[in-house]
């Protein structure tokens, strides 16, 4: 499927944007200079007995929580950007953002201002880590815990959702958004507990143009949505999913979903989104079954939370972003599938509703769950300061406003693992049917031991009919020794039953180290695959950097070409210029010997300047055979260094996988930095 992409340019960072219709404004009251205006029918606004204004639905909770299930709303103000000092006649901040109070102020103008409370309110100044930990952190938890999550940012395009929510954080740290820091909580609470195994998988999806495309795999057609009868969970069919066990492997995947992403230059923003992102991550975990006890309830049990991040575009008035042509398209279907999701916010929040529009855009089906479903939602409203938004900023904090109503019903999920309970469930027949079976051999023995000792009692008896004297003594000897044999029999019988426990007990704990090997030798294969392809792809990148170098080098020699053309025409201006002198020469033989003086003057001007022309040519020559000698060398040492990976990998393919260590992948690394520093980012193979 092709799809028209416009260039965008390298940036730190991208924010998405969005610009709803705004919401009505009243008329300005006649003295109202120092008093705000509180818009009475935006929903979640009431004013309590101190004076303060509060959302309806948040007055359960406190900034630390809510009441279970219910949608949480943070509003974050961007700061004014350097260019929008130069550039914006009004840059002056308009909104003000109360952050003890968790409330926002849009000051319309001296006298006019409208007063939004939600849960968090977070000013320009507000960190990374700050934001995570109050407002996204309890969200994580609750995946960790087998919950489903969303976090989602809304807002009006450049007011900084892509700086929230994606940004990797590759120059500083600090700056890392919510999916970074969200996978690194995950991957060390699975690494730090020890009482549970955990799987740990993503994919990584785009809304376009009501197409949902796999980030991961651009190649596939647009994929289609179903939903689990049983669950009511909505599952995009053929996406690609990635197991994560480490935070580099999750840099390169979030680096190759945005690169894929379809983006475009625009008046609003550079790098603006032309879809909506989703990050599905799916935690998966399964106890440890430390101990000897014959239940299996509770280690084929797991716990499975979802975690969905969404980077939603922003609609758009054409007026300000000037889209025309195929962005025109591009914002209509943006604009749709918005106004979708709004609707069944409204109808979410109506008491009677006679009907929720999930299915009106793919946008409400794939965010099913996260608003009236069972996931843990947190809202982040993205909002700009200048007053040239004020609409967008309104109807963006009406729509949070709106969503603090809608209340989730979240509940844990719990699934069996089939495979392994028939794994354990067939070693116990198999341990059983052995037991029974040494039960069985054990039994004849006893068997064969009594019919002799029944022989033996038929002699006693035949003996004791032939003495008529001794009968009542040999009778009583045999009834005293009969009675030995049964207690003995039971003592037996009471040995065997002891043993066979024994038994039991043991084959128990001989089949879990075993299985504790068995997982031992999957975890170290699933290593050796890692390192496989990490080798590959550090042959693939020394291949693109190699092909860069090759076409560097034919530039260069293009280049040298080019300098002996303008070295050819030089020299041509050159004779035709003496040509001319000497017609001048030639010309004003007759004339008087100041004439003369005048044209040997020109004779050596132009002869200076033919020097200096020729000198230039020379320094040019000097310093394009410099750059082209080091660019051979550069060619020489990535050759060499490719022929070295092509060898390892030629021997992992004919053997076991060979290990990379430390300095092979910080070389691998530093050829990849060179080939993005000389040529931008490296190609696909």
């Amino acid at each position: 499927m092709s799809r028209p992409v416009s260039p965008k340019p390298n940036s730190g960072g991208r924010a998405f944007g969005m610009s709803p219709k705004g919401g009505k404004e009243s008329p300005k009251p006649p003295s109202a200079r120092s008093s705000s205006r509180i818009n009475r029918d935006s929903p979640g606004l009431t004013r309590s007995t101190s004076g303060n204004v509060r959302p309806a639905s948040a007055r359960r909770s406190d900034k630390s929580g809510t009441a279970d299930g219910r949608v949480r709303v943070a509003v974050r103000l961007r700061p004014v950007l350097d260019f929008e000092k130069d550039q914006v006649k009004d840059s002056a901040p308009v909104i003000e953002v109360e952050s003890e109070v968790n409330r926002v102020i849009v000051k319309r103008d001296h006298w006019d201002s409208d007063a939004y409370t939600l849960d968090s309110a977070y000013s320009p100044t507000t960190s990374q880590r700050r934001l995570y930990e109050e407002f996204c952190m309890p969200v994580v938890d609750s995946v960790l815990k087998g919950y489903n999550g969303t976090v989602m940012a809304y807002g009006q395009t450049g007011t900084g959702k892509t700086y929230t929510l994606g940004n990797l954080g590759t120059e500083d740290s600090s700056q890392r958004g919510i999916v970074v820091r969200s996978m690194e909580h995950i991957l060390t609470t699975a690494r730090e507990d020890q009482t549970g195994q955990y799987k740990i998988t993503l994919s990584y999806l785009q809304l376009y143009m009501e197409a949902v495309l796999d980030l991961l795999e651009p190649e596939k057609d647009q994929l289609t949505i179903t939903e689990d009868p049983t669950s009511g969970e909505v599952i995009c069919n053929g996406s690609k999913v990635v197991e994560v066990t480490n935070m580099e492997g999750l840099l390169q995947i979030l680096k190759i979903g945005e690169d894929n992403r379809v983006v475009a230059n625009q008046k609003l923003n550079a790098t603006s989104s032309r879809s909506h992102s989703l990050l599905i991550i799916t935690v998966k975990r399964l106890p440890n079954d430390k101990s000897n006890s014959l239940s299996l309830q509770q280690s084929v049990t797991a716990l499975k939370g979802k975690l969905l991040i969404v980077d939603l575009a922003g609609s758009e008035r054409i007026s300000k972003s000037g889209s025309e042509g195929h962005m025109l398209e591009e914002a209509k279907f943006i604009n749709l599938s918005l106004t979708a999701l709004g609707k069944c916010i409204y109808s979410l929040t109506d008491p009677n509703p006679a009907h929720i529009p999930y299915r009106d855009s793919k946008l409400t089906r794939l965010l099913k769950d996260s608003f009236g479903g069972t996931a843990r939602t947190s809202l982040i409203v993205n909002i700009s300061p200048l007053r040239a938004h004020i609409s967008e900023t309104s109807s963006a904090l009406q729509f949070g406003q709106r969503a603090l109503k809608i209340e989730n019903t979240t509940k844990i999920r719990e699934e069996v693992d089939m495979r392994l309970l028939n794994q354990k469930l067939q070693a116990a027949v198999d341990h059983l049917n052995d037991q029974y079976e040494k039960a069985n051999s054990k039994v004849a023995a006893v068997s064969a031991q009594l019919t002799q000792e029944r022989a033996a009692k038929a002699d006693v008896e035949a003996a004791l009919v032939s003495s008529e004297a001794k009968v009542a003594a040999e009778k009583a000897a045999a009834e005293q020794q009969q009675k030995q044999y049964r207690q003995m029999l039971i003592d037996q019988e009471i040995k065997l039953r002891t043993e066979m426990e024994i038994s039991v007990a043991s084959e128990r704990a001989t089949k879990q180290m075993a299985e504790g090997k068995v997982r031992e030798m999957e975890t170290a294969s699933k290593a050796m695959e890692v390192d496989y392809y990490a080798a590959k792809e550090e042959a693939a990148a020394a291949k693109t950097v190699r092909a860069k170098l090759e076409a560097d080098l034919e530039e260069e020699r293009a280049k040298a070409a080019k300098l002996q053309a303008e070295h050819m025409a030089t020299s041509h201006q050159l004779a035709v210029k003496e040509s001319l002198v000497s017609q001048m020469q030639e010309t004003m033989a007759a004339s008087s010997e100041q004439k003369e003086r005048m044209h040997v003057n020109f004779l050596q001007e132009a002869r200076t300047e033919v020097k200096v022309l020729e000198k230039e040519l020379a320094e040019a020559k000097a310093g394009a055979q410099l750059e082209l000698d080091r660019e051979r060398a550069k060619y020489k040492t990535l050759m060499e260094e490719n022929a070295r990976l092509a060898s390892q990998l030629e021997s992992s393919r004919q053997g076991a996988l060979p290990e990379v260590d430390d300095g092979q992948a910080k070389r691998g690394a530093k050829f990849w930095k060179v080939g993005k520093q000389e040529g931008g980012a490296p190609g696909k193979e």
